[in-house]
Order: structure tokens, then C-alpha cells, then sequence
């Protein structure tokens, strides 16, 4: 999981806030779904898997809350983490909206996501991805586990593990895979030498890296590569 850079709120959703609509008014509005889309770059805002665009028939996402729109709790970490200024607002706030796959719901597969979250508060544990400061909440290690960025609450690794459960078998098997194919595509740029890579092409394929990690689905996988070299 890595930090989303904010797009401008759509003009309608402004509009619709200052009429005091309700989300199931805010979320009719197509272009909301759109905005969110091109935003996170066309994955999901926790696995990072691939989300089919909003005009597909089967797309099922779904606009998730990282403060929950049914919640009976509300401190200072909910209004840091949602950007609202009481709980009322937060289901209309534009930075407590998140894009979101289905989450293995209609499948027999282990919930994830939003999905997995369903209306559980962990504003204080963890954070918003779009709040957040550096480029990575969650690394990916070797063999394809997500661990919570140490800068982290110290709940972070059970919200990890337990409510968006990350670390879903089948999410591990993809980011290990792509994680060995970034090794194998190294190794073959070093021509596998004993003194691995010269410090420009060491360079220039961390920002390779980077650059797809900041695009690709699982892009953390990438982005954590990058680190180790």
C-alpha cells in the first residue's frame, strides 16, 4: 500500500456537499468513481490489485471510507485521518474516499480490503493513505508479505494481518511472483557479474522502479525492490 496523491475534489461533489446530500446521493454521481479511479492510478487503494475502469459492466468497486460512514466512534485521530470536522461530514468528505476492489466478496477466497474492514474504525491504528507522508504505509518483503511501514501506530501490524488482511494467500503468491521477476530482470541488466551493477545503471533502475511502482498493480512490490538495491 502507498500513499495517494490527491486529484481536486470534482466540482460536483462540492456542490452536492454545500446541499448537505447524503452519500448515497454523492455516490450516484458517476464522475465521483472516475475521479477516484484515475487518482489511484486503476488499483485498488489497499491490495493494489488492478480495478476495472467504472464504465466496465462487471467493474465492482467499491468507494470505501477509510473513517467509516457507520461508525459510532470519533476521536482526534478520526478527524486527522478522514480530513472531517465531525462524523456527519465524514461520508461526504473527499479525502475519507477511497476506491476499493471487491474484496473477494462474491468468491470463496479469504476477504480483504474493504471488504475485511467492513465499518471497523482504525483511524488510530493505522493511516489514511492519502494522508499520509511518505511513499509507503506497507513494504513488501521478499517473499511476498506486506509489513506495516515502521513509522506506523503499533496496532498497524493487526490491521494489516486482521482487518484488511494483506497478507491473503493469494496476495502473497502475486507479489512474490513479481517480486522474483524484478529479481531475475536485475540480475539479467547486471550480466549476473560478482560485482553486481555499476552505480549509474544501479540508478537508473531504481527510478525504473519507482517510476513503475508508482503506476503498476501491487506497485509497492516494486517499490520495495527499489529499496533493497
Amino acid at each position: 500500500m502507498q500513499r495517494i496523491v490527491q486529484a481536486p475534489p470534482p466540482p460536483r461533489l462540492t456542490t452536492l456537499r454545500n446541499q448537505n446530500a447524503t452519500f448515497d446521493e454523492v455516490k450516484a454521481d458517476g464522475i465521483l468513481r472516475w475521479v477516484l479511479f484515475e487518482q489511484q492510478r486503476g488499483r485498488c487503494a489497499y491490495c493494489e490489485r488492478p480495478l476495472r475502469r467504472p464504465d466496465h459492466i462487471e467493474h465492482k468497486t467499491k468507494i470505501e471510507h477509510f473513517h467509516p460512514q457507520n461508525s459510532d466512534h470519533w476521536n482526534e485521530a478520526c478527524q486527522q485521518e478522514s480530513g472531517a470536522s465531525d462524523d456527519f461530514k465524514a461520508p461526504t468528505t473527499w479525502s475519507n474516499l477511497l476506491l476499493c476492489c471487491d474484496g473477494n466478496e462474491s468468491v470463496t477466497l479469504a476477504k480483504t480490503c474493504d471488504t475485511s474492514k467492513s465499518n471497523t474504525d482504525i483511524c488510530s491504528e493505522f493511516r489514511n493513505p492519502r494522508a499520509w507522508h511518505s511513499i509507503l504505509l506497507v513494504h513488501i518483503s521478499r517473499d511476498g508479505r506486506a509489513l506495516p511501514d515502521p513509522a506506523l501506530p503499533d496496532g498497524a501490524i493487526g490491521i494489516v494481518n486482521n482487518v484488511l488482511n494483506l497478507n491473503e494467500k493469494e496476495l502473497v503468491a502475486a507479489r512474490r511472483q513479481i517480486g522474483l521477476a524484478l529479481k531475475n530482470e536485475i540480475l539479467a541488466k547486471s550480466g549476473r557479474k560478482p560485482y553486481g551493477l555499476s552505480p549509474s545503471k544501479r540508478a537508473n533502475i531504481i527510478a525504473r522502479l519507482r517510476e513503475r511502482g508508482l503506476s503498476q498493480p501491487y506497485g509497492s512490490t516494486y517499490l520495495s525492490v527499489a529499496e533493497l538495491l
